[in-house]
């Protein structure tokens, strides 16, 4: 099986800034400067890629990740033309954060069973769309545990088909840790209510490897817990 996960990484020149590129502004300098559709995760003509983004913008300890996944996600990464420096813009007032290319980096995400790994959230994880968000409030707090295990397989077996991985094992998981956070703007119209997690599967998982909702804006980017 070929390489299925890319991983572009770019570092700032100077740490000087008390504000560093958020997911958002890094998604928008790509899509501005380079109009391909992975950038932006729409087709040409506005529709939504509805099987997966092909590349996850991740800003993790004031530096740049862009995770491509999947073949079509790899064959993008690897061909296309990194610039060794890029200059993005930053909230009010408007400056800019300069950073620099630092590595291109393959590997083969298999999904494959284990006995028990653990793995923490570093940026919010979204599980509820709104409606279920309604249903989980009204729940007791063993329900809810259930609830968000029962989602962490769904997005856990989601991601690995992004990756072009068909899982036939049987996802456990067991949650951890759960904290509510804030509720998180995504568009004008859309705001949702994350949480940080520490959950245990039997389920490899790539690290920066994004579960859930809006994974291409950075949401629910996991790493393994040692």
């Amino acid at each position: 099986m070929s390489e299925n996960i890319c991983l572009v990484h770019y570092k700032p020149v100077e740490r000087e800034h008390l504000s560093y590129p958020c997911a958002s502004s890094a998604r928008q300098f790509f899509s501005d400067q380079y109009r391909h559709p992975f950038f932006h995760h729409h087709t040409p003509n506005g529709k939504s890629i509805v099987r997966g983004a092909k590349i996850q913008f991740k800003p993790i300890n004031q530096e740049l990740y862009l995770l491509g996944v999947g073949e079509e996600g790899v064959a993008f990464m690897q061909s296309f033309q990194w610039p060794r420096e890029i200059k993005i813009r930053l909230g009010h007032p408007m400056h800019t954060v300069s950073m620099t290319f630092e590595s291109l980096k393959t590997d083969l995400a298999k999904f494959s069973p284990a006995p028990s790994l653990t793995y923490r959230t570093i940026s919010p994880y979204l599980p509820l769309n709104q409606q279920a968000y309604s249903q989980f409030r009204k729940i007791s707090d063993a329900e809810r545990r259930l609830f968000i295990e029962n989602r962490l397989k769904d997005h856990i077996l989601s991601a690995a088909k992004w990756c072009g991985i068909w899982v036939k094992h049987q996802i456990t998981t067991n949650l951890i840790q759960m904290r509510l956070c804030r509720p998180i703007k995504v568009k004008e119209s859309l705001t949702f209510i994350g949480m940080n997690a520490m959950f245990e599967t039997n389920t490899e998982i790539p690290n920066f490897m994004g579960i859930g909702r809006f994974v291409s804006r950075g949401y629910g980017t996991v790493v393994k817990y040692d």
